[in-house]
């Protein structure tokens, strides 16, 4: 894939980001979507050298609920307006954090998409 030196890093990862979350539709339940994307949040702040306590004041959560949503606890559930707020550091590791984490989990699928003649 060619990209232009002055195209914007989200006109490469959007496009990218929509293709595999058509993939989401993998993951048969919102529990598991959340656990997904909890998963990619705990990477990437981990990537981006953030701590739990850190990505929490800047998000302006408590600490202990952020803790629960990334486990994809019951009842909790993860803020994409409030993950917004967190460095840009961040927002460069997540989107191939999700893209990575939903091609993991969905691996039979896409490789079974692959051998299906066209």
């Amino acid at each position: 894939m060619f990209v232009s030196s002055s195209a914007s890093w989200w006109e490469v990862i959007l496009p990218a980001l929509w293709a595999f979350s058509l993939r989401m539709g993998c993951v048969q339940h919102s529990e598991e979507l959340e656990v997904v994307l909890g998963e990619a949040v705990g990477l990437s702040l981990v990537q981006a050298r953030l701590t739990i306590k850190e990505a929490a004041a800047l998000m302006r959560i408590d600490e202990s609920q952020f803790r629960h949503s990334l486990r994809g606890g019951k009842g909790y559930h993860l803020s994409l307006n409030r993950l917004l707020r967190l460095p840009f550091a961040f927002s460069l590791h997540f989107g191939p954090a999700l893209i990575y984490l939903v091609a993991k989990k969905n691996i039979q699928e896409i490789a079974d998409d692959f051998k299906r003649p066209a």
